[in-house]
This record gives C-alpha cells, structure tokens and sequence, in this order.
C-alpha cells in the first residue's frame, strides 16, 4: 500500500480508526450479520452496502437501514449485540501496518488524534490491541458530536482539542464518508484503501 501524502505542510495528523489504522472492518461486518440474525431481521446486507455506510455512528447506520429495507430495527439493540460479537472477535484484529508505521514515524512531531465514528468503548480497545493507544494526543468518537461523517463535526472536534487551525491537518481515512467530512471541515486527506467498495 502506498500512501499518497500531499503538499503540506501540515501542523497535526487526524486518522480514522476501523479500516485505516486497524484491519477491523470485516470484523464489525461479521458482527452485524451476528446480530441481524440473532434479532431476527432477514436482509441481505452486503458488503457493498456495509462498506457504503463506513463511518457513520451506529444510529445512523441502523436508521439508513430501515430506511433502505422498510424495517424498524432498534438502533440501541444493534448497538448492544453487535458490540458484543464484536469484542468477542477482537482477537482477529490487527493493524494496517503502513499506516500504524506512518503514524508511529509522526510520534513526537506533530500532534496526533484518531477521528472515529465508532463508541469510546470499541475504538479505545481497538487502538490498544493494535498497539498505538500511547502514541495518540487526542481521541475522538460518535458520543463526542452531534452529528456523525459526512459532516466535519469529528474531525473539527480532533482539531480543537489539539489546538490546530483545520486547515493544517491531515486527515486519513478509508471511507468515502470519511473523506467528505475530511474536505467540509477545510482538511486535506489521504484516501486508504484496505477494503473494497470504498469507492470515492
């Protein structure tokens, strides 16, 4: 995988976490099939609609769901199981090694946060796991903001907290989504490219 950095200079890096730093989006795939079948919901949710959605927090991916298939899931009975499933397979992580390198490299000279539009909960598990959650200024996920990608929200919330005009961060970011939140929040981003379907 090759990286495409563009002209700088940049005074802060901002990564997304699932799909970008760590290799976790066909686990949080599988989850979700785990508790559609366990609620009892037959549909067929493809990857190509699952990896649509990248990004989004959990009620927003559900609503966009039974909006899709006329259902009325519970967002926060999603929320529950898939989180669930999901920490049951944690093991079958790793990380998106270009990436982790790249931000390891960074450690020390710019500042650093991770962007997510997953729970404090996952995300902070993920981070350890794959081993750069002592390397990261800030952190931000979906229960920090009002409004999930593709609205700036997240990636201006990082930019606050470490104290950077948005302009002069660099955003990473696997989902199309997230690349659009990057761009209406006034940030540059590099597009990485671990699963299919992301298609910009």
């Amino acid at each position: 995988m090759k990286l495409e950095i563009p002209e700088g200079p940049f005074d802060a890096y901002i990564f997304d976490c699932d799909g970008t730093l760590a290799d976790s989006m066909p686990v949080h795939y599988e989850a979700f099939l785990k508790t559609f079948e366990q609620l009892g919901v037959t549909f067929d949710l493809t990857e190509q609609i699952y990896y649509g959605l990248a990004g989004v927090p959990i009620h927003e991916f559900v609503g966009n769901i039974n909006m899709r298939f006329n259902t009325t899931i519970d967002s926060h009975q999603v929320d529950e199981w898939k989180n669930k499933f999901y920490r049951e397979a944690l093991n079958q992580i790793g990380p998106v090694q270009p990436v982790v390198d790249l931000l390891k490299s960074t450690v020390g000279q710019l500042p650093i946060a991770v962007a997510s539009g997953g729970t404090f909960h996952c995300v902070s598990r993920t981070l350890k796991i794959i081993g750069v959650a002592d390397d990261i200024d800030a952190l931000v996920t979906a229960e920090d903001v009002q409004n999930g990608k593709p609205a700036p929200d997240i990636f201006l919330k990082a930019a606050e907290l470490l104290n950077v005009d948005p302009g002069k961060c660099l955003v990473f970011e696997d989902a199309a989504m997230g690349i659009q939140a990057a761009y209406a929040a006034g940030m540059k981003a590099v597009h990485v490219e671990t699963h299919p379907y992301a298609k910009l």
